[in-house]
């Protein structure tokens, strides 16, 4: 039966007052707007939502939500949907849902060191996983086992282990109470761990092996220092489960309170904590009763023996964060001296310094982000925007009601340059990261209509890019195309008109200013690794940086070729022996042009554009188009490569040292003369290379 006669069909029964609607085991998936429209009073639909379009689904759920029609997705037997690596962009604006976090009404709010009840939550169901993901011989799923624990500074107090009946969909209403956990006595920094186990059985041997599966973090008080109240969506760190990729997450529902509940981490905590602290002598105890709380320091807390005597220097910003780590979180009192200290820190004057500081440690301390994000409000727009990369990066490390994730959202919301690029710095990591789709989402729905129609606009134009493949590689425009993006001078919108030629090679956009921005295609990988860090100085030697999770080795999109700026990345390579990668290139990263370039502009010319992986099948003539040759000289891509291991010897202090040492033998004479003229050199090897495929 098609759509349009199972909604004549509805319309001639008169099913209008329809409250439920069961359709998964019906291949029917298109056209399920009009059934939806057909019936107002509808509650519940159960849909194979997996057989739907991206698009139709987008639509399905946004239509659900605005109807508060509860859309159960109906699990498949793969549970697994393989999409591009890389979607349209305005399709991928469709497919954004709001999703909001239900909050009780709150009249009020009252100190947690007051609220003596005991921490509860609600599992209500696990999505992106089932029994087929592991279902595998010669092992077979038995169960599955969810491990629950609240922990404090790594400290674990409490863990709650509940099996998961055998079925083919995981929803649970499970409900956790912490018997022994007082909301009275969490720390600031409590974090509640839900792990996945599965149990499978051999059925040779009988025996009986257990599967880690995925985990999920949520933090018991909010970004605003609040108790967790509703429901709250929690998505998985891991991005495959056995190989397939997936999107693992939780629902889970804090009880609600017709209080909001708060950390005050500025109130003097009671003194029923003294109970906790270590008092050894009664001597101690006495001191310890009379000191009147406002001026209590370390040496008053008895049980603080090590901690107080680290070096807290507070005239030393490089200090910050291992004292910041130090911290016993579980003491209020303890918590409470930090934030004096903290206070009166001094913070390092320049942005790079910062950056360096945090980029030491983003751990899943509330605390330690509240500290982070007071001193990222010191910064202006301008430097903030040179640390919003590895800011983006980090909060897929965070919860989506994190202090950095919601602080990100705040801030973007106050700047339409900041809120522009941190779109197009999600949207990219969206693909491999769910919360990143997920924040996407929530900051969606808070801005403005006309910043959506501007990204809308970005969305069409670089979706029309997709369109030029047809034709040939060169295309041009049946009328100019106007593309809105922000001059980082001002907050005044400026349109760019491309130009009417398309070259695939060379795209230029013009400013109504004058300025003029070239954007050039460059095959090779090692052109990329010139610009590593290229917005931040993470490390004195930028050679050999260690790449861990909570460093940037280099942009979101950097996959070892794609579009450069002519002018920064040709014309400001240049510099004494001292200079660092990020004195050169730091006035144009901070400006949306730059990440554009490395973001949106990358991912869909490259993407969609380009769909020859050998660079030795193209080359740029001499008026700047793209065509093909099969012929591609081997040894000027060694040259290319000499000269920027050269290039990377000279720019540091390393370098410098071991030229004064007399180090590098009869390679010094040829290192000096090429630092001198580094610039000419790279230059004329750039030109000589460009037919060539560079």
């Amino acid at each position: 039966m098609d759509t349009r006669n199972f909604t004549e069909l509805m319309s001639e029964c008169e099913w209008k007052n329809l409250t439920r609607l069961n359709i998964s085991a019906n291949p029917l998936t298109e056209g399920i707007i009009p059934i939806l429209e057909g019936l107002p009073s509808l509650k519940t639909l159960i849909v194979k939502i997996n057989l739907m379009k991206n698009v139709e689904r987008g639509l399905l759920l946004s239509l659900g939500s605005k109807k508060n029609i509860e859309v159960d997705c109906a699990p498949t037997k793969m549970n697994i949907e393989h999409e591009n690596d890389v979607e349209p962009y305005f399709k991928f604006l469709n497919s954004l849902i709001t999703q909001t976090t239900d909050i009780a009404k709150k009249d009020g709010a009252i100190c947690s060191f007051d609220f003596d009840k005991n921490l509860k939550i609600f599992i209500k169901g696990i999505q992106g996983i089932s029994y087929f993901h592991t279902d595998f011989k010669p092992f077979s799923t038995l169960s599955f086992v969810i491990e629950c624990k609240i922990y404090s500074n790594e400290t674990s107090e409490r863990k709650y282990t509940k099996c998961i009946p055998h079925s083919d969909c995981l929803e649970w209403n499970e409900e956790i109470s912490f018997d022994n956990i007082r909301i009275s006595d969490l720390s600031c920094d409590g974090m509640i761990e839900l792990t996945l186990f599965c149990l499978m059985v051999n059925p040779i041997t009988g025996i009986t092996k257990r599967k880690y599966v995925s985990k999920v973090e949520c933090p018991v008080f909010d970004s605003n220092l609040e108790l967790q109240q509703g429901n709250v969506k929690l998505f998985s760190k891991d991005t495959t489960i056995d190989g397939i990729d997936t999107t693992f997450s939780v629902d889970v529902s804090f009880e609600n309170y017709e209080h909001s509940v708060m950390y005050e981490i500025e109130k003097i905590p009671p003194l029923k904590f003294k109970e906790s602290l270590e008092v050894y002598e009664e001597t101690q105890i006495v001191l310890f009763n009379r000191v009147e709380p406002m001026n209590l320091t370390l040496n008053d807390l008895p049980s603080m023996k090590e901690w107080k005597q680290k070096d807290v220097n507070i005239s030393n910003p490089d200090k910050i964060v291992p004292f910041l780590r130090s911290i016993p979180f579980q003491n209020p009192w303890a918590v409470y001296l930090a934030k004096q200290y903290v206070s009166k820190w001094k913070k390092p004057q320049h942005v790079m310094k910062l950056l360096r500081i945090l980029s030491e440690s983003v751990s899943n301390s509330v605390f330690i982000k509240l500290t982070i994000t007071e001193m990222l409000q010191d910064t202006t727009d301008e430097d903030f925007l040179v640390l919003l990369p590895y800011l983006t990066n980090c909060i897929k490390f965070d919860s989506v009601n994190g202090v950095l994730t919601q602080y990100l959202v705040r801030r973007s919301l106050t700047s339409k340059v900041i809120g522009n690029q941190f779109f197009w710095l999600l949207k990219v990591e969206s693909h491999r990261h769910p919360i990143s789709k997920f924040i996407l989402s929530q900051y969606m729905s808070m801005i403005n209509t006309e910043e959506k129609e501007i990204i809308q606009n970005q969305c069409l134009f670089l979706d029309s890019i997709e369109k030029l493949t047809t034709g040939g590689m060169n295309g041009e425009f049946s009328k100019p195309l106007f593309i809105p993006f922000y001059s980082m001078h001002d907050e005044v919108m400026t349109v760019i008109p491309s130009v009417q030629k398309f070259s695939i090679s060379n795209v230029i956009l013009q400013f109504k200013s004058g300025e003029v921005l070239e954007l050039e295609y460059s095959p090779l990988d090692q052109l990329f690794n010139l610009i590593i860090n290229s917005f931040i100085d993470v490390n004195r030697f930028w050679i050999n940086v260690p790449y861990t999770n909570r460093r940037v080795r280099n942009f979101p999109t950097a996959f070892g070729k794609g579009f450069s700026l002519v002018s920064p990345i040709h014309s400001q390579r240049v510099g004494g022996k001292n200079s660092k990668l990020s004195d050169f290139t730091t006035s144009k990263s901070q400006s949306f042009k730059d990440i554009l370039l490395q973001t949106a502009a990358f991912d869909a010319f490259i993407g969609h554009v380009f769909e020859s992986s050998s660079p030795s099948k193209i080359y740029v003539d001499n008026e700047g188009h793209l065509e093909r040759s099969h012929y591609y000289p081997k040894s000027f891509q060694r040259v290319l490569g000499l000269i920027i291991l050269m290039e990377r010897m000279i720019y540091n202090e390393l370098a410098e040292y071991l030229r004064n040492k007399n180090l590098f033998g009869p390679f010094k004479q040829l290192i000096d003369e090429l630092s001198a003229n580094f610039l000419d050199n790279i230059n004329l090897i750039i030109s000589y290379m460009k037919p060539f495929g560079f």
